[in-house]
């Protein structure tokens, strides 16, 4: 595949995502009820929509119609997602990702893994962006005021 397909394919994901993951908010954010931190863990769910949709626009431009490829990568999946301990919500997201543009770079399909590499800064730049902008600076946990 061409690399302004691979492109286009993936660009249509992130906007189809970005409708769905819009939806998602748009239906969660009323149980808020104006809560910063219930704001970003909704935001969060909704991304994870996003994160899906391009990540696996990407799995189905690396399986190409080949039974094979696609049991590899089911299997691949399936392996690491259950030997790894996943203690935060976008690591699921980075998880999905690596193994794609790891399996990409094995079958030779280079710009692919590239672009999925880039589809996946992009959209966790954009997401840090409205995490910032809805919710406000994060502060660490554990990080307390001086006491005087």
């Amino acid at each position: 595949m061409k690399t302004p397909d691979v492109v286009a394919l993936l660009a249509n994901a992130a906007g189809v995502g970005m409708v769905c993951a819009l939806v998602s908010f748009l239906a969660v954010r009323p149980n808020a009820g104006g809560d910063k931190t219930k704001v970003g863990e909704a935001i969060y769910g909704a991304a994870n929509l996003l994160f899906l949709c391009v990540g696996l626009t990407g799995t189905m431009i690396l399986v190409n119609n080949n039974v094979v490829r696609a049991f590899a990568v089911g299997a691949a999946i399936a392996l690491v997602r259950f030997r790894v301990k996943l203690d935060d919500k976008s690591a699921n997201a980075s998880l999905l990702f690596a193994i794609l543009a790891g399996i990409a770079c094995g079958l030779g399909e280079l710009v692919l893994a590239w672009t999925l590499l880039a589809a996946y800064v992009a959209l966790s730049a954009f997401l840090a962006v409205v995490l910032r902008v809805v919710a406000g600076p994060v502060r660490s946990p554990e990080v307390s005021d001086p006491v005087v």
